[in-house]
């Protein structure tokens, strides 16, 4: 698999081409735009990896540019910039993922791996929703940088909403995902389960929706 590397850091450039050349990753390395919108323009990628602050042009025009043409190129933008509005800005401007740095090279690899198509294990692993990354193998959660100390149920309950259609589920859909294969009699109060996670996000990442349920404030 051929993959474009667009990274103006020259060690961080280097340690990102090292990791994916080892999970089977055919690099070409550029560390501008202009030389990403050439490089884009002439050859076959199956993946791309996109910083946004370059020289010569931003990585956010080479990306418009390239949805602009009617290129489907799957593209992961990491960014040192990790503000919600940022990353919305990415994906409304055509990415498929965004990655905030500084990430883990295992996380960069898996997850270029699965927009690539070549490792469904790997597009398994990781389910995100703004800047909520969920690890589901090793049930880890990554939020602003911050890895979190999530119980089980919350785990679940948070698992649910960032695969939800606009991260909306409904009561019944909470409590069964945080009840697992367990009584739900026995289940905390939504709303205590609800304030206690948002305790730990730092602010109320969780709301809920009269008459509907919950959503993911993202």
């Amino acid at each position: 698999m051929r993959l474009l590397l667009i990274e103006d850091d020259l060690m961080i450039g280097r340690a990102m081409r090292l990791g994916l050349v080892a999970v089977g990753f055919i690099v070409d390395w550029v560390t501008n735009g202009n030389a990403a919108e050439a490089c884009l323009a002439g050859n076959a990628y199956d993946v791309a990896v996109l910083d946004l602050a370059l020289p010569l042009q931003d990585g956010l025009s080479v990306l418009r540019k390239l949805r602009e043409r009617g290129s489907s190129l799957p593209v992961l933008v990491a960014s040192a910039e990790d503000s919600g509005p940022l990353q919305n800005i990415s994906m409304a401007a055509g990415a498929d993922a965004f990655l905030p740095k500084p990430f883990d090279l295992d996380e960069l690899t898996s997850r270029t791996l699965a927009l690539a198509g070549g490792n469904r294990q790997a597009s398994r692993r990781f389910v995100s929703s703004g800047l909520v990354t969920i690890d589901v193998v090793a049930k880890a959660v990554d939020y602003r940088r911050r890895r979190l100390a999530l119980t089980e149920g919350e785990f679940a309950v948070l698992e649910a909403l960032v695969r939800a259609p606009q991260g909306v589920i409904s009561f019944e859909q909470f409590e069964a995902a945080y009840a697992g294969e367990g009584s739900r009699s026995q289940l905390p109060r939504a709303s205590v389960t609800v304030a206690t996670m948002n305790a730990k996000f730092g602010h109320e990442l969780i709301r809920i929706v009269r008459g509907v349920g919950y959503r993911l404030a993202i």
